[in-house]
């Protein structure tokens, strides 16, 4: 019961500082839309900022880490393409679950810049992400140049950014189901464009 009272925190406050941004979330609000005391809300977590960095870590650091710990050696392209697809299906069914029409995913997108603005602990766990990404694509790159799939006279690094900046056309968009499926289908379809371009 304790832990899942725990998940029950973090997930609502998912919810609040998706809809209204971290500073407008106080703790009395979320003790409200709870209907607990203050002394279980601190029980869990000692801070409004132990709280965000626990939201941060169960929606979005575990989401990422977890879905490019399925990274190889072997890993190619297209591989990493269906991983890194997948983690953001991960992200969008997170805000899908919520069953809110008023979240967008650019909600969560302002959530993150925050995080990675005025949290240093959360400023460095995204960083590394950011670099782990990188890594992975760089690896992805030449694991599909020596299988003889890619061209060879590409900027590798460069690539791999390029593959990064794909970003599909989340934006406004609200975040249920059907519009998560289309969006999705175009995030995957945009990175397999590009592969192309760089077939033999």
């Amino acid at each position: 019961m304790r832990d899942n009272m725990k998940d029950i925190i973090v997930q609502k406050a998912f919810e609040q500082y998706l809809i209204d941004g971290y500073e407008k979330v106080t703790v009395s609000t979320l003790q409200k839309s709870l209907d607990i005391g203050r002394a279980t809300m601190y029980y869990y977590f000692k801070s409004k900022e132990e709280l965000f960095e626990a939201v941060m870590r169960k929606y979005f650091l575990d989401f990422i880490n977890g879905g490019l710990d399925k990274v190889t050696d072997s890993t190619t392209i297209l591989d990493l393409i269906d991983i890194y697809v997948n983690c953001f299906k991960v992200i969008a069914r997170s805000m899908a679950d919520l069953k809110n029409p008023n979240i967008t995913f650019s909600n969560y997108t302002g959530i993150l810049f925050y995080a990675f603005s005025h949290d240093e602990y959360l400023a460095t766990a995204i960083s590394d992400v950011k670099k782990k990404i990188h890594s992975v694509w760089v690896a992805a790159i030449q694991k599909s140049i020596e299988n003889g799939e890619i061209r060879s006279d590409i900027d590798v690094d460069t690539i791999a950014y390029t593959f990064e900046s794909v970003k599909g056309n989340f934006g406004e968009t609200k975040a249920d189901e059907t519009t998560i499926k289309h969006e999705l289908e175009l995030f995957k379809k945009s990175h397999l464009e590009l592969y192309k371009l760089l077939k033999k």
